[in-house]
């Protein structure tokens, strides 16, 4: 149901993940996305996996293990900058990352390091913040993507429970005001 949503909406991309890291062999992941990919292009989508702190892919060198070993045209990464900061991995490496398994940016703001007694998932699902808004390096960051090969789309992605109490219009004006500062 998703994908026929995918192909009449034109989505760019279905974006998947793992939010359990429970223990799986690169091999399995890798025939499992695959057949994902398959069962995608029968739609006319990509599929978009995004690395997290929590998940089994969580390095540039395990994503790229993912995405070449399926060989698909159609399976790539998503980067959110959220997970980037988290993993520790510099925004010059996430800009070398192959174009042609480059699908996606967000881009959030947040901590630097989770605040006492939150661990990543409530910090990821409840505490992220608009952009310019936290303590990440958000201009830097896409400085760093102007001088990579990508050149899609770059959304944003604030999970939060105080943005959730907002009215829509504050959300979105906000939103927009915040995240266009962040480029020149």
């Amino acid at each position: 149901m998703l994908f026929e949503a995918a192909s009449e909406l034109g989505a760019h991309h279905v974006k998947v993940g793992d939010f359990f890291n429970t223990p799986c062999p690169m091999p399995q992941l890798i025939e499992a996305f695959t057949a994902l990919c398959k069962e995608a292009s029968n739609h006319g989508t990509r599929i978009g996996f995004e690395l997290m702190p929590f998940a089994n892919i969580h390095t540039l060198e395990s994503a790229l293990e993912l995405v070449k070993g399926t060989n698909a045209s159609n399976g790539g990464i998503i980067f959110d900058l959220w997970h980037i900061v988290k993993l520790g991995i510099p925004y010059d490496s996430v800009a070398r990352f192959p174009k042609q398994y480059f699908y996606g940016v967000e881009i959030n703001d947040g901590y630097l390091k989770s605040p006492p007694g939150m661990d990543f998932r409530e910090e990821t699902t409840g505490h992220r913040k608009l952009c310019g808004m936290g303590e990440f390096d958000i201009k830097g960051f896409v400085t760093a993507l102007e001088n990579s090969p990508y050149r899609g789309p770059i959304g944003i992605e604030v999970l939060s429970k105080e943005l959730r109490t907002w009215p829509l219009d504050k959300t979105v004006t906000t939103a927009y005001r915040t995240t266009r500062e962040q480029f020149g």
